[in-house]
């Protein structure tokens, strides 16, 4: 198997060049802000880039072979309630493809729907990531993606349950944050040596958010102020979203996926993809790639979050076949979690990642 190490190949055009130069590896290393050591160094740094041009078909397979190693493992453990997830995002998905063309087919004049089959469309999209990222073993990220799906339930929820004013309220926001988007890349354009926005574009986001404001009032233009009639405050926040949808039971689940989008110590100290290895393990492990720990919460998660925006899109075509949708999906819900269960309790019994 080719290895690459740098530490090594860099130690030794070190010696090479202190053997040339008759010095000492560390004189060299304390020379390294020199003019001529600095060519001399880009000279070592392409033959090495060379070396590693012709390698790296090779030394990818080998790569390759590991992580088809890994996810045939991980396969192994988790296979049940990864084929029950990508069985429910199939099933959501042909749900929510049926109820749209039905609301083509209708010429329905139906802004909630249409809003709302976005919102659905969406969250399977971030469903299908979610799902990769679990069978690639990478628990952390899917919880991460989970954190979008969570709101795409919760502002799901809220719709359904609203009027047509507010569903189109919640469309039309998107030309406020065209607006502060626009202001943002004006002030750095330059900077980014990206082409500046042109008077007439300026002036059409500007000349809409105005029509908008004016419109439904200077509330509008703040974060999530399309929802400012729900709450009657000027600062309305997810977690008053979310409280007012009914979901905020995942709120704990909602904080420790930011956790998995920002950094912070928190974040780059504790790992969801090393929960049963904390169990078993003294020492300090450095994740640095895959594992097969910590699946349980990310796909209870996503079922849970994409069945609700799905109840959500067919509660606004209520007949015998949605009813009896939304209790199957419920059914497999269930399954996903007796199924974790079991999965988690075999890999506890193996005890670690590997």
């Amino acid at each position: 198997m080719i290895k690459f190490d740098l530490e090594t190949s860099f130690l030794e055009a070190v010696n090479n060049i202190a053997k040339e130069k008759k010095l000492n590896a560390e004189d060299v290393i304390g020379l390294i802000g020199n003019e001529k050591i600095n060519k001399t160094l880009d000279e070592v740094a392409k033959v090495i880039d060379k070396k590693l041009e012709e390698d790296k078909d090779e030394y990818l397979k080998e790569h390759l072979l590991d992580v088809r190693s890994f996810e045939e493992r991980l396969y192994l453990t988790w296979s049940k309630p990864l084929i029950r997830l990508e069985m429910i995002i199939v099933m959501c998905r042909e749900l929510g493809s049926e109820i749209y063309k039905w609301h083509i087919a209708n010429s329905c004049e139906n802004i909630k729907l249409d809003v709302i089959a976005k919102l659905h469309a969406h969250s399977i999209q971030i469903s299908c990531e979610i799902l990769q990222l679990l069978k690639s073993g990478f628990a952390d990220g899917a919880m991460a993606r989970w954190r979008s799906l969570h709101e795409c339930a919760v502002i799901a929820r809220i719709l359904s349950h609203g009027d047509e004013e507010l569903a189109e309220k919640y469309e039309e926001h998107k030309y406020i944050d065209d607006y502060k988007f626009s202001k943002s890349y004006a002030e750095h354009s330059e900077v980014l040596l990206f082409e500046k926005l042109d008077d007439l574009s300026i002036t059409s986001i500007k000349n809409k958010y105005d029509s908008l404001i004016k419109k439904y009032g200077e509330s509008f233009s703040k974060e999530n102020g399309w929802s400012y009639k729900l709450f009657n405050k000027k600062k309305i926040s997810f977690y008053d979203l979310e409280s007012f949808s009914g979901l905020d039971f995942l709120r704990p689940f909602y904080k420790f996926s930011s956790v998995r989008v920002h950094v912070n110590s928190k974040s780059v100290t504790y790992k969801l993809s090393l929960s049963l290895s904390y169990k078993h393990r003294n020492e300090e492990i450095l994740l640095s790639g895959p594992s097969n720990e910590g699946l349980v919460d990310p796909l209870q998660c996503t079922s849970m979050s994409l069945i609700d925006t799905t109840k959500s899109l067919l509660s606004l075509n209520p007949n015998i076949d949605s009813l009896v949708s939304s209790k199957i999906l419920s059914l497999w819900d269930d399954k996903l979690k007796s199924e974790l269960i079991e999965a988690s309790e075999s890999l506890e019994r193996k005890g670690s990642i590997k």
